[in-house]
């Protein structure tokens, strides 16, 4: 595993010509948004290039991101066939091989190239390049891409979307001078920034209302109110007529509540029942990271993600509990 300079990877896409792009599992608009505008610079550079995740992209990406080019998953197909034959694969936003989901086992490997912003993960690439000054990782697909010269309106209003998601339209932390210079020049590249910001924090769908009520009813509150957690099975989803798509602001709103230090969101993905999904929002003072990385997980200090295997979601609340109190308590 060897860390790679900016213009090593630069080097990387002008010198290969068939590329195989990787998402992380339970996909959100950074790693959607920064391997779709990775996909339309290679087209343009008149290199071949394919995009695949384990789950289906997440609805309020789709009138920005083309769901169609996204390959379609199928855990028994033979990735080492012929369709996937001579690509060199490049993983994005992806901190760790657990975050490849299903993808994990043939690719875990196999990766060519690891793209990442996270200050917590693993280099699990033949070549990695992480830039954790970034606050998402479309910030370094920018560069990237207009190093490359193949910057258009399309292009510019993917990253757009991936930065504005990953910095919860510029509001967190992790929005700097930097990112306001990067967003400025996408926008006068030609990025609609107004859609943009429509379909992600202005539009919701029937199913999103319908998360969001089932969302707040799971809502328990622990450790005298510092941390809120919502725990969510296959059957609640069933029940609501929603699933996984429907689910990512739960934890944005699992840690408004005042007082509320962490927000926890547990769910229960599709399968055979025994995968959980823990997603993390942290206000200053609790390391999201560092917790998820118990599970193989990681992100970022505020916002991070992993997968617990538990025989039921008690079990599985037990582990993520187990691991939260201890923090917790070292902080008061």
């Amino acid at each position: 595993m060897t860390n790679i300079s900016f213009d090593e990877v630069v080097s990387f896409f002008r010198e290969r010509d068939d590329f195989l792009i990787l998402c992380h599992t339970n996909p959100d608009e950074d790693t959607l948004g920064s391997a779709y505008a990775l996909y339309l610079a290679l087209e343009k550079l008149g290199k071949r290039a394919k995009l695949l995740c384990d789950m289906p992209i997440s609805r309020r990406s789709s009138s920005i991101v083309d769901q169609d080019v996204f390959e379609p998953f199928d855990a028994d197909l033979p990735f080492d066939g012929e369709a996937f034959k001579g690509c060199t694969v490049v993983s994005v936003d992806v901190a760790s091989s657990n975050m490849l989901g299903r993808l994990k086992k043939h690719f875990e490997t196999k990766t060519d190239l690891k793209i990442d912003h996270h200050a917590i993960g693993e280099d699990f690439a033949k070549y990695n390049f992480t830039d954790a000054d970034c606050g998402a990782c479309g910030m370094i697909l920018y560069r990237i891409i207009a190093s490359l010269g193949v910057m258009d309106e399309t292009i510019a209003s993917s990253l757009y979307m991936a930065i504005s998601a990953d910095t919860g339209g510029f509001r967190y932390s992790n929005t700097t001078a930097d990112t306001h210079r990067i967003a400025a020049a996408l926008l006068e590249a030609g990025a609609d920034g107004a859609a943009v910001n429509e379909a992600l924090f202005e539009t919701k769908s029937k199913s999103d209302f319908a998360a969001l009520q089932l969302g707040l009813s799971k809502m328990r509150y622990l450790c005298d109110g510092l941390v809120s957690l919502i725990s969510i099975s296959n059957a609640d989803k069933e029940a609501a007529g929603i699933d996984d798509r429907d689910l990512g602001e739960l934890p944005s709103i699992a840690r408004q509540p005042d007082g509320v230090l962490l927000g926890l969101v547990l769910k229960q993905t599709d399968g055979d029942g025994r995968r959980f999904k823990v997603s993390t929002r942290s206000r200053e003072g609790f390391d999201t990271a560092a917790l998820c990385a118990k599970f193989g997980g990681g992100g970022h200090v505020r916002a991070a993600g992993a997968t617990i295997f538990a025989d039921s979601i008690a079990e599985a609340e037990k582990k993520l509990l187990d691991a939260v109190y201890p923090m917790i308590g070292d902080l008061t």
